[in-house]
């Protein structure tokens, strides 16, 4: 007989309660028909922003480039320096190459900064519309 665990939480009634973050989650893509000047395939590294980089590049997104704009805050090393320094830059190196190999970038780069309907439900109660906690 299986006994479903209640989940343990504490109510933040001061900052200091806020811990360290987590390390930001990261993805590589590898793509094939992307090479180096040598031949090589080339990988990258889609990194989850955090809170503050993600507003920085909203408030700086225009929407014609917006696919462009946010790969370049979101490729980075594996150490998690960023590659592109500017729209330009990005725009050169990746700008004429096909529109696939961007998407597999793109829908990487959402994976790891936009949250599943499911499992951001999963971590939050229900609320009634006065916002208090259901029972």
């Amino acid at each position: 007989m299986s006994v479903e665990k209640k989940p343990t939480y504490k109510i933040v009634t001061s900052r200091k309660q806020v811990g360290r973050p987590r390390p930001l989650r990261k993805k590589l893509v590898i793509l094939d028909d992307v090479k180096s000047p040598e031949g090589d395939t080339l990988a990258f590294y889609c990194f989850e922003l955090t809170a503050l980089d993600f507003a920085e590049w909203r408030e700086s997104e225009d929407n014609g480039n917006a696919d462009l704009r946010f790969l370049a805050e979101t490729l980075r090393d594996a150490d998690n320096n960023k590659i592109y320094q500017s729209f330009e830059e990005i725009k050169a190196d990746l700008g004429p190459h096909g529109r696939s190999s961007l998407n597999a970038l793109v829908v990487a780069s959402n994976e790891m900064n936009f949250s599943d309907p499911v499992s951001a439900e999963k971590n939050s109660e229900t609320t009634t519309n006065d916002s208090s906690p259901s029972n």
